[in-house]
Order: structure tokens, then sequence, then C-alpha cells
């Protein structure tokens, strides 16, 4: 939000509000990224659940 107000003024040198704004967009993208990979690897605990113990 701030490096959107900082592109939007005038006089200013706009370099770090871009550079801002490219940053927060990367670490967006990447969390979303991370989050869609966490969510497509199958779930693997039926692997640490030894088979001689009995469900309930």
């Amino acid at each position: 939000m701030v490096g959107i107000i900082g592109i939007a003024l005038r006089n200013r040198k706009k370099a770090f509000a871009i550079a801002g704004l490219i940053i927060n967009a990367l670490i967006i993208i990447g969390f979303i990224a991370l989050l869609a990979i966490g969510l497509a690897v199958p779930n693997s605990t039926a692997d640490i659940v030894p088979s001689s113990v009995q469900p309930l």
C-alpha cells in the first residue's frame, strides 16, 4: 500500500516504491506457490503409524 502511494506522489523518485512493490508481489506469489505445493503433496501420515497398531 505504501508503494502505491509512493508511485502516486509527484516530484519524488519512484525507484524504491517500484522495487518495494515488486518484492512484495514476489513474496505473495511465493507464498501462494508454497501453499499450492503443500496442498498438492499427498498425505503420508499413514506411513508413520505402525501396522501393528489397531485403530479404535
